[in-house]
């Protein structure tokens, strides 16, 4: 589980990065989007796994959330990396 804070002077939630199992025969991990908020309970915001197409993981928000700058930038920390780490890991394979 990793975590990113919406903001470093205001730490009202921060968003939570949950690795789901990988489904069956799949080679790529699935990770799941959250809102942590003290004193609520968590919200799904979207998830992030592998597009082929794009040759890397990518983010699928779900419907009707807002992303703001912040939440953002820490969406795009987030997805640098996990495809270096996925990178990384087929440079050993080879």
């Amino acid at each position: 589980m990793l975590a990113g804070t919406e903001s470093d002077k205001e730490k009202k939630y921060h968003l939570v990065f949950i690795r789901k199992n990988k489904p069956k025969g799949k080679k790529t991990n699935i990770y799941d989007v959250y809102k942590d908020q003290i004193g609520k309970p968590r919200e799904h915001l979207s998830i992030i796994k592998w597009y082929g197409a794009f040759r890397g993981y990518i983010h699928y928000p779900d419907n009707g959330t807002g992303w703001s700058k912040t939440c953002n930038e820490l969406i795009n920390n987030f997805l640098d990396k996990v495809n270096k780490r996925y990178r990384k890991k087929l440079l050993k394979r080879k």
